[in-house]
């Protein structure tokens, strides 16, 4: 049994890692397209219609993306919640039919 919690251990460490390095590459993606929005609105001219409908373009497209990514992770999170619970209920069935 020492040997599963130690794998179990492991697993939990490999997802925790994989967690973070996930938020940091986010909030460093949001930091690279925030900067480069800034220089976009620094470099538009205001007066060119243009230059509206370009920025207009590309906040829909991207809202469109981060909108249906956002809801891909909710809907990921739901599925592995499913299986967490899953398991767990595995794992308690199994324990008290070994106390029997």
């Amino acid at each position: 049994m020492e040997n599963l919690d130690k794998v179990r251990e492991q697993a939990l460490k490999k997802i925790d890692r994989a967690q973070q390095d996930f938020k940091f590459f986010f909030v460093m993606m949001a930091v690279f397209e925030g900067v480069l929005l800034l220089t976009y609105l620094l470099c538009m001219d205001f007066h060119e219609r243009l230059h509206w409908l370009i920025l207009i373009a590309a906040l829909l497209t991207y809202g469109t993306i981060v909108t249906g990514l956002f809801t891909l992770g909710a809907y990921l999170k739901l599925n592995v919640m499913r299986i967490l619970k899953a398991l767990e209920l595995h794992s308690e069935l199994n324990d008290e039919s070994l106390d029997v």
